[in-house]
């Protein structure tokens, strides 16, 4: 047992292979990175809001209700009304 190294969770995530660049990613390095995306989206349309509507700007019913903040919320680009 000793000089072994514990075998984790993450050493049995098996990397990615990316054929355009020739380099292999780990799946959850990309989808914490893809999220991470997301959430800098969100804080720009926040922004841009607080700009926009001063001191009448309610920042929780806005991220409730701004169709582009839940479509980023929700791993989606594309907002439907529904």
């Amino acid at each position: 047992m000793e000089g072994q190294r514990p075998r984790g969770r993450l050493q049995r995530i098996r990397p990615i292979d990316n054929k355009d660049s020739k380099k292999r990613y780990r799946a959850d390095v990309l989808l914490e990175d893809h999220m991470a995306k997301y959430a800098d989206k969100i804080e720009k349309e926040t922004e841009k809001a607080k700009k926009k509507f001063g001191d009448a700007f309610n920042e929780e019913q806005f991220r409730a209700t701004n169709l582009n903040v839940r479509a980023h919320r929700n791993g989606s680009t594309r907002w439907k009304v529904a």
